[in-house]
């Protein structure tokens, strides 16, 4: 991850900080004796402190983006327009209502995978590349069931939310 690199790279300017303020110790100790440690060791904290602040600060940055772009690209709420630009593209439609609800009515080729059932079922069903789309009688188990395929590694899924979107 992209943090991590931020990280080590901090990292590696401390330990570069820390090794020239021990140079800078050693040559204050033989000009002026054992007894001036206090000002090394003040000019440690110093840049301890600022390079500790430095790396929080762009770390912070990083998961800022990183979390503003993961979230722009896959959210979890309903996006018709998304899913039915998805189910264009081949995906599945997966109902996860009841089956009673699904023996109600419901679109045409659409698959009925509960939404208790999803993490269990999916994995037999299809590989984690499948594009998939999933519904319900309003969004809330779509939403639940959008969340558990992402978290199978399914990245190829759009939440349609309410089934009434796409009955024909």
């Amino acid at each position: 991850m992209r943090g991590v690199s931020v990280l080590n790279g901090c990292q590696t300017g401390i330990e570069e900080k820390i090794g020239e303020t021990a140079m800078s110790k050693r040559a204050t100790q033989s000009r002026f004796g054992s007894r001036s440690h206090v000002l090394p060791l003040l000019l440690l904290a110093s840049l301890l402190g600022s390079s500790v602040v430095a790396c929080a600060r762009q770390e912070t940055e990083v998961r800022k983006a990183e979390s503003s772009s993961a979230s722009s690209t896959l959210s979890n709420e309903p996006d018709i327009a998304a899913a039915k630009t998805l189910l264009a593209a081949g995906a599945v439609l997966v109902d996860v209502r009841t089956p009673s609800e699904f023996a109600d009515g419901h679109p045409a080729n659409a698959v009925l995978v509960p939404v208790d059932e999803i993490e269990k079922q999916a994995p037999k069903l299809w590989p984690p590349a499948t594009k998939i789309v999933v519904v319900c009688a309003s969004g809330r188990r779509a939403t639940r069931a959008t969340k558990a395929l992402r978290g199978l590694g399914y990245t190829n899924v759009a939440n349609g939310g309410s089934v009434a979107s796409f009955m024909d």
